[in-house]
């Protein structure tokens, strides 16, 4: 994901490449390895995708038998469950690459400027069923566009030979493996081997006649995200850029990175591999981007796709990660997980494919996305954080799908209030008097403690989720006194194992002049909205000394 977060999950670009071509409807996959991929009853749709993705029959033309072929764009979706979304975005992008076991893509309009896609997303597909190939190095020998190495995925002999040579070490033949036990047994000991350091340079590079630079304009930015920075350019090239060089350093930066060294060493072991870019279904640094995935009815996906743009909050968000050529097709490798599937609350949510490439040379996103995130532009294309945007969202249960849609155990409903206090309370915790205040000079604010709390949903994205979507206004009341309005305002800190759920409430300034001193007042919340509810225990109250 290239959400700037603590973890890796970035991607990488250069240039200023759109490719022009409009996806025709029986167009999937976009690689000749899959171009004669069966399609048994003539509807356009392989088999596979049949089976796997629309869950029509493959040996029927109109399974339905309505008269309507499984081919047609709608009727396709009336067998599964799916998602509609219309996104605009900035160039680069692989129009011919978008089509895939996941999605139907087709172009609606196309600038300089953007592209304005209708993509259809699958979410519940079964392509996670991968098939091993034992034959593997025989079979994809032929496959050198994504075996041979690259400016970035420069392998050559003398790493593969010290490649080998510690895997066997480590107890890893590859040789006696099938391909997907190499993917996954290489990638977990890959991982283990190196170390991971935050550095994000990769959007800032450009390459011309085969050579990385730093794109002119960006160099503050390089500086700023380099891994050390004593480095020079070349050594951050070394530990960031270069897969050979990063294998022989034992290090990794964010998710560009990680996939161009994965793919570096998969490459050169014969697995093909190439790099995909993803995006979320909204931008969750536009609220109102956010709130349009309310209307999505399937509870597990409105959720996940939700938490999944807010967890990038207001910075640049994406992924970037691998596909590698196994059982027969292109498979999903995501750092160890092989099939990662689109809907992931960890991973932005439900995850939209915009790009392919073979290797981060030919990625061409430094003069777009990358300068557009070191100069902090904005326009009215692209007014948020990121560029994409969500135009239209809607999603399908088909007539014929038989999907259960029970409620998602772990969104919260209600958040009973406990405890109310000052930020200079003795009993405030240090990290709640580290956060930066979103009280106006002259106002106030205080700190609430949730008591419910789900174990197993993460420490961050469960409350912000119900945080934004639950009333945010309350007042403070006492006998004979004015009420004092106050909000609640989307900062907080919530670590589970310290039972630390503290979440912001500011106080405006003329409404905090109104609050009595050593006077003791009760909170209450306003719980404007339907379905989501703030409750407070019993004999709260909170005095201004």
């Amino acid at each position: 994901m290239m959400t700037k977060f603590n973890w890796p999950i970035l991607a990488s670009f250069v240039g200023l490449v759109a490719i022009l071509v409009n996806c025709p409807e029986s167009s999937f996959g976009g690689d000749r390895t899959e171009a004669a991929a069966p399609d048994t009853d003539g509807d356009g749709l392989p088999d596979f995708h049949e089976i796997h993705k629309y869950r029509t029959d493959p040996k029927k033309n109109d399974t339905a038998a309505d008269g309507v072929s499984d081919g047609d764009r709608q009727q396709r979706r009336e067998f599964a469950y799916s998602v509609r979304a219309v996104l605009r975005v900035m160039p680069p992008y692989n129009i011919q690459a978008m089509s895939d076991d996941y999605q139907d893509v087709r172009v609606l309009s196309e600038t300089k400027e953007y592209v304005e896609l209708e993509t259809v997303v699958y979410p519940f597909n079964s392509n996670s069923e991968i098939q091993a190939n034992p034959s593997w190095k025989r079979d994809y020998a032929g496959m050198l566009e994504y075996l041979t190495p690259g400016i970035t995925t420069n392998w050559d002999e003398e790493m593969r030979k010290d490649l080998l040579r510690e895997l066997r070490m480590d107890g890893i033949d590859p040789n006696k493996l099938t391909d997907k036990e190499v993917v996954e047994q290489v990638s977990r000991w890959l991982f283990k081997r190196s170390q991971y350091r935050y550095m994000f340079c990769t959007f800032y590079v450009g390459f011309a006649d085969g050579k990385p630079q730093v794109l002119p304009g960006l160099e503050q930015a390089f500086e700023r995200e380099k891994g050390d920075p004593q480095w020079t350019v070349q050594q951050e090239f070394e530990h960031e850029l270069f897969g050979k060089s990063m294998f022989n350093n034992k290090t990794y930066g964010t998710c560009t990175s990680t996939a161009v060294l994965q793919a570096t060493v998969l490459r050169a072991l014969g697995i093909p591999t190439r790099i995909i870019l993803c995006i979320p279904l909204a931008d969750g640094s536009d609220t109102a981007q956010v709130e349009m995935l309310d209307g999505l009815t399937n509870h597990r996906v409105r959720c996940d796709a939700a938490l999944g743009a807010l967890s990038g909050g207001s910075s640049f968000a994406s992924h970037t990660f691998c596909e590698v050529f196994v059982g027969g097709r292109w498979q999903r490798l995501n750092f160890t997980t092989l099939g990662q599937n689109v809907l992931e609350r960890n991973y932005l949510g439900l995850m939209v494919h915009v790009h392919t490439f073979r290797d981060l040379s030919e990625a061409n996103l430094a003069a777009t996305w990358g300068t557009r995130y070191a100069k902090g532009k904005r326009d009215a294309v692209f007014p948020h954080s990121n560029p994409y945007r969500l135009l239209e969202v809607s999603d399908h249960f088909g007539k014929y799908a038989k999907l259960p849609n029970p409620p998602v155990e772990t969104e919260h409903k209600r958040v009973t209030i406990e405890r109310v206090y000052w930020p200079e309370s003795p009993n405030a915790s240090p990290e709640v008097l580290k956060m930066p205040g979103g009280a106006e000079e002259g106002g106030g604010r205080v700190f609430i403690h949730g008591q419910e709390w789900f174990e197993n949903a993460g420490d961050y994205l469960q409350y912000k989720l119900f945080m934004r979507r639950a009333d945010k206004n309350f007042v403070l009341r006492a006998k004979d006194r004015p009420e004092v309005a106050c909000r609640v305002s989307m900062s907080f800190y919530t670590h589970a194992s310290r039972n630390l759920r503290e979440l912001e409430v500011v106080i405006p300034a003329a409404e905090y002049a109104k609050l009595a001193k050593t006077v003791a007042y009760t909170l209450h919340p306003l719980n404007g909205k339907k379905g989501y509810e703030w409750k407070v225990q019993d004999g709260l109250t909170i005095v201004r000394d």
